[in-house]
């Protein structure tokens, strides 16, 4: 349809086969960045699309060149709702969330955003960090926006029990989460996790300090409320419990797994060495381990396993105990 689609596919869990599929788009770029499962079983997607849109008989409106999308769709992937919010720049969800009937969201945003509760953001063009409630969907609960004049992005959000929004990402500059200043180096992107009330009140954060760009790729929650982020590094960085280093920082970048306790104390670090290492994802299940997905193109060492890589990329999967 255009210069890039938005498109959602289900399989049989068995064979693997296809069963449904749907492509959106428009004559510019559209896409889909997350997806999550809804207590009934309903699949919610989070992305960006331009003015125009269609899934089923709805047609979106936006003002931007591209525009937070949330959309939920049936296990068929039939359309049920959904909800378009943007500024005259580009905005974008990167990450959703849900628990029950309430649904979270994350990305960033150019220019002031109202996604229901007034207008939220920096009037410049840099991005924010937006985070939003919806419960339903497509009705606002709750918005939130954290930045200053430089640029900061939200990558990842995951809820907990009691429905607390724990997000992460990247920022420059000065990032005010509630009364906390988080201060990144001059010049560099720094990763960093913050909780927020069911609510969106700020109630934590913290940043992890290095000298040159890393990035925080996912969040996930145990079932006692810790957090697990994932991502890679190419430089030393402090997660918490002292300066990390890359083991081979001629070979590229090191992956990350580390874990917080519900308050953000450190409980530990584990570094995945080996080059170009890119976790891309990590989810919890109910017993407390935990599996990363991601890339490495060298190889990859995570004591006591390792592994070549065969081909230019190839995936890895990492278990993790408790």
């Amino acid at each position: 349809m255009g210069n890039g689609d938005a498109f959602v596919a289900s399989f049989d869990g068995a064979s693997g086969a296809v069963k449904h599929r749907i492509t959106n788009g428009t004559p510019n770029s559209d896409g889909v960045a997350d997806l999550a499962l809804a207590s009934s079983g309903d699949l919610l997607l989070a992305g960006w699309a331009n003015s125009g849109i269609v899934y089923g008989p709805k047609t979106f409106a936006g003002p931007g060149a591209a525009n937070l999308l949330v959309v939920q769709l049936t296990p068929n992937l039939g359309y049920v709702d959904g909800a378009m919010w943007g500024s005259p720049g580009i905005d974008t969800a990167a990450s959703i969330n849900a628990q029950g009937s309430a649904v979270s969201v994350c990305g960033d945003i150019e220019y002031q955003v109202d996604f229901g509760g007034g207008a939220v953001g920096n009037k410049t063009l840099d991005k924010d960090a937006a985070v939003l409630g919806l419960d339903p969907l497509p009705n606002h609960a709750w918005s939130v926006a954290f930045g200053d004049a430089k640029e900061q992005y939200c990558a990842s959000i995951a809820v907990d029990g009691e429905g607390n929004s724990i997000i992460g990402g990247l920022f420059a500059g000065t990032m005010t989460i509630g009364s906390q200043d988080l201060v990144a180096t001059a010049g560099v992107n720094v990763m960093y996790v913050a909780k927020l009330s069911k609510l969106g009140t700020p109630l934590w954060a913290k940043a992890f300090p290095s000298e040159t760009d890393n990035a925080l790729a996912a969040l996930a929650v145990d079932a006692t409320g810790n957090i697990i982020a994932t991502g890679w590094f190419d430089t030393a960085v402090d997660f918490g419990g002292g300066v990390v280093t890359p083991s081979s920082p001629q070979d590229g970048a090191d992956g990350f797994v580390l874990k917080l306790t519900p308050s953000g104390s450190l409980l530990w670090v584990r570094q995945i060495g080996g080059g170009n290492i890119a976790p891309r994802d990590v989810a919890c299940a109910t017993d407390g381990r935990c599996v990363v997905a991601g890339l490495f193109s060298k190889s990859i060492t995570a004591a006591p396993f390792e592994q070549k890589a065969s081909t230019t990329y190839q995936g890895f999967l990492l278990a993790l105990e408790p």
